[in-house]
């Protein structure tokens, strides 16, 4: 692990009309330039989207997206009323209900490669990479990579692994020289994988099973198929808007064949369900001992699949000579800062859609169990900011019979139970309570990780920080906990907390 101060963050200019790498768009803070606004949550992972048809910024957005742990859903097209004219939702990425109007029809997510709908029909969400033909075109065009804003950042102590800094040296080396150098997306990535240690040039997430020789292998694949991405998306501006809400959920390059691969498959990716939308998190399986000089074709091949371009020859290779048709410039350099997002009433009648429906439907319509239906009102709850309405159905959540596992969108799963009663502990504010309900957490998952996952940056790190400050007291003062006192600071609850690994090991 090493120490690193850093000082500086790159991000585009917003009042730049000149094309930009796609690597680029995707450093933090940097995703206003698009057609999209985006929100994040405290770790870094979007959690809402808002899609617009172009880039004016005082347009209505076309599509809103959103998600929590456990739980995503998608409005498109909004009446005159801000109700999407249909919406999709997904629940705990086992059930999947997609409305048309007011009609929805339901369906069970299988392996995270299948939907099985209520009517028998089947629907596959991935699709394999399969060998052919490569095309290139003669006669290149050249493109312009845009500018780079560099603003100061405040002083940041963190402690980053040795992946996050690798390239780090040379970049500034880049810099210092000004346009007589160029940077390359490879230089870039360094620049996100300091703010988001598992993160890539092109806004992938790894999986935990990428050795560091393979992610080395992998940036330069992307490195190699950046500039010929964003060739592509000037050409294709429908697609590349989709291709753009893929990659702003984060994909997952996992370093392991799926089971359901060919044996001489080098990679499977996820497809949008609609337009942007993906049923589970979009994902990219390699078997990398399978690729290899074909790598970088692959990675190029499965991100137009997350454009939603289908298993089509003719398609691909039309898009692939698209690709290859451009040829770059270096960068130019200004310090100019994007600007802020906006809010829409489809997002709010989007959610209140799906609440109703949820409520009225989903047990005796869709076949959900009670614990489901109430796990999906209690983040719409969280979500519209009603602590008290998330609080009740999070509760009848966490007490009702929540099978299977939840993956997190940085990886690491947790058990659906404990998320529900995570839930239930976050949507209370008052201090006994609210510690009671920690204890109830932390018996179900000792680990505690999805308080980690709250302790990361600056959320609630002061609430935390207190919170251990005064167990710590209380464990090397005994005395402070009697009788007299027993009632008001539940000292079984602080000797609980204290000998828990959550709180012993962090």
């Amino acid at each position: 692990m090493i120490h690193f101060i850093f000082l500086l963050i790159l991000t585009p200019s917003v009042a730049t009309a000149e094309p930009a790498t796609l690597s680029w768009w995707f450093l933090p803070e940097s995703s206003l330039e698009l057609p999209h606004e985006t929100e994040e949550d405290e770790t870094g992972h979007w959690v809402e989207i808002w899609e617009r048809s172009d880039d004016d910024f005082d347009e209505a957005p076309t599509g809103i997206l959103e998600r929590s742990v456990g739980a995503r859903w998608a409005g498109f097209k909004a009446d005159r009323l801000g109700k999407p004219t249909r919406a999709i939702l997904v629940l705990a990425d086992r059930r999947i209900v997609d409305f048309d109007g007011e009609k929805a029809r339901t369906g069970v997510i299988q392996d995270g490669e299948k939907i099985t709908w209520s009517d028998g029909s089947i629907q596959k969400i991935v699709e394999f990479k399969k060998k052919r033909r490569r095309s290139r075109s003669s006669k290149p065009m050249k493109i312009n990579f845009g500018k780079i804003a560099i603003p100061a950042a405040g002083l940041k102590l963190r402690e980053v692994p040795a992946w996050s800094v690798e390239g780090i040296s040379t970049l500034l080396e880049k810099l210092s020289k000004g346009l007589e150098s160029k940077i390359t997306p490879r230089d870039l990535s360094s620049v996100a994988q300091i703010s988001d240690f598992n993160g890539s040039a092109l806004n992938f997430k790894y999986a935990t099973n990428c050795s560091f020789n393979e992610r080395v292998k992998i940036e330069d694949a992307l490195a190699e198929i950046e500039p010929k991405l964003t060739c592509w998306m000037e050409q294709n501006k429908t697609q590349a808007s989709r291709l753009l809400v893929a990659l702003l959920q984060q994909p997952i390059i996992d370093c392991r064949a799926r089971p359901s691969m060919n044996a001489d498959a080098c990679a499977m990716s996820s497809l949008p369900f609609n337009e942007g939308f993906f049923v589970t998190q979009p994902r990219i399986n390699l078997a990398l001992s399978r690729c290899g000089s074909e790598l970088g074709d692959t990675l190029l091949h499965e991100t137009f699949h997350l454009a939603g371009i289908p298993e089509n020859t003719e398609l691909l290779d039309k898009a692939r000579v698209q690709s290859e048709s451009c040829e770059s410039s270096p960068a130019k350099l200004n310090y100019e800062n994007p600007g802020e997002g906006f809010m829409n009433d489809f997002q709010v009648g989007t959610r209140i859609f799906l609440f109703r429906k949820i409520k009225e439907e989903a047990v005796e319509k869709w076949g959900w169990s009670q614990g489901e239906k109430a796990f999906m009102l209690g983040t719409l709850c969280l979500k519209m900011g009603d602590k008290y309405c998330s609080r009740t159905y999070f509760q009848q959540a966490a007490n009702s019979n929540l099978l299977g596992f939840i993956e997190l969108p940085e990886g690491g799963e947790v058990t659906w139970s404990s998320l529900a009663q995570f839930y239930y502990f976050d949507s209370i504010s008052e201090d006994l309570f609210r510690m009671r309900q920690l204890v109830n957490y932390l018996r179900r998952d000792p680990q505690g990780p999805l308080l980690l996952r709250l302790e990361s940056d600056n959320y609630r790190r002061h609430e935390f920080h207190v919170a251990r400050s005064t167990l710590e007291a209380v464990r090397n003062n005994k005395g402070m906990c009697n009788a007299a006192v027993d009632e008001k600071v539940y000292c079984e609850d602080l000797s609980a907390i204290v000998q828990t690994p959550w709180f012993k090991n962090h």
